[in-house]
């Protein structure tokens, strides 16, 4: 399966409208195949709140079943809910974590348009062995869109600092099909861990990119 990278954005800005602040958001953001139906939770309602990409106050609703439905509030925009499938898949990235502050990682796909293998990506993180099960609210969770720059600097060799101090970084293999879409589980896997790992390698650096991540809130019954 080849993802269109753009046939898939055009025909979303048309399923949401074509607001210019969504269409911003939009162009930058990763696309690929959709995953698997089971995610982390063990509840039937998630409710996720925290700062949303286009400002305003986030508000996503999982109903959990075969298939994950989910209601978008503030994903977008601030003032229209959207509907979405959810999909899911567990990553490790090779990241400098003491096991005290341990991580579990997943990816996230929304896929707004209901076309099969058309989602859009975002990272979820929460502290290793978090209950989650009803009645539990999972604290210190954080979620982080990906970006075609995220994969971009996933692929690269190295990062040359401000002061041209070189840092050799662990590249990502080519695309399979578009820079900024992932052609299938595989590469969505091998690559998102790729922009962590070399995320990590940088981190120290005052000059260095970073990947965005922002703290969510959790719910869950």
């Amino acid at each position: 399966m080849r993802a269109n990278r753009l046939l898939i954005l055009a025909f979303a800005a048309l399923a949401l409208g074509g607001c210019s602040r969504i269409s911003s958001v939009w162009s930058s953001l990763v696309v690929g195949p959709d995953m698997d139906a089971a995610g982390p939770f063990k509840a039937r309602h998630i409710v996720l709140t925290g700062q949303g990409p286009t400002d305003p106050p986030m508000r996503i609703d999982i109903r959990h079943g075969a298939a994950d439905e989910a209601t978008l509030t503030g994903v977008l925009d601030g003032t229209k809910p959207y509907l979405a499938g959810v999909t899911w898949h567990a990553f490790i990235p090779i990241v400098a974590e003491t096991n005290d502050a341990r991580m579990d990682y997943w990816i996230v796909g929304l896929n707004l348009t209901r076309t099969p293998d058309r989602s859009i990506y975002s990272v979820l993180r929460f502290p290793h062995g978090t209950d989650l099960s009803e009645g539990q609210a999972a604290p210190g969770t954080e979620y982080a869109l990906l970006s075609c720059s995220d994969l971009k600097f996933a692929r690269q060799p190295s990062f040359e600092t401000e002061a041209h101090k070189t840092i050799a970084l662990a590249p990502a293999p080519a695309p399979e099909a578009g820079d900024c879409e992932f052609n299938s589980l595989k590469e969505a896997n091998t690559v998102a861990a790729a922009v962590l790992k070399n995320y990590d390698r940088v981190r120290h650096e005052k000059d260095a990119p970073a990947i965005d991540w922002r703290p969510v809130k959790i719910a869950l019954d």
